[in-house]
């Protein structure tokens, strides 16, 4: 089975109306790409979480690659969080795509985040996470 085939809920610990993806367009060695409509009105800031369940859907696949179960990582921080637009109405579609930049010893890792709808840039930063297993 292709992880672009396994439910999300078998990626990402999250269910239930904390789960915002809806669909995973692509995952390899090298990123993710996943799909979600917004059901309400948000600031652009919290984008973030989206990028960060991306990341979540390319940690869930690696990890099952491996032989092992996905685990719960953290969103450690961000730099450049360039919001393009002030807020993203209820009702957009939009794509969010990660690439990771760099793994750092112990679990944590950088990843350059977009988010875009209809190919128009809504926001976009580089995220540093950890996974729950790399924290003491």
């Amino acid at each position: 089975m292709t992880t672009i085939q396994r439910a999300l809920t078998e990626l990402l610990p999250h269910s239930g109306p904390a789960l915002y993806l809806h669909e995973v367009l692509r995952v390899d060695a090298s990123g993710a790409t996943a799909r979600a409509t917004l059901h309400r009105t948000m600031e652009s800031p919290l984008l973030i979480e989206y990028m960060a369940q991306t990341i979540g859907v390319w940690a869930g696949h690696r990890a099952l690659e491996n032989g092992s179960k996905p685990s719960i990582g953290y969103l450690v921080g961000s730099r450049r969080l360039d919001c393009h637009v002030p807020r993203v109405e209820a009702g957009v579609s939009v794509e969010i795509d990660v690439s990771i930049h760099a793994e750092v010893e112990g679990g944590m890792a950088l990843f350059d985040c977009v988010v875009t709808h209809e190919g128009r840039r809504l926001a976009a930063a580089a995220v540093m996470v950890a996974s729950a297993e790399a924290t003491p």
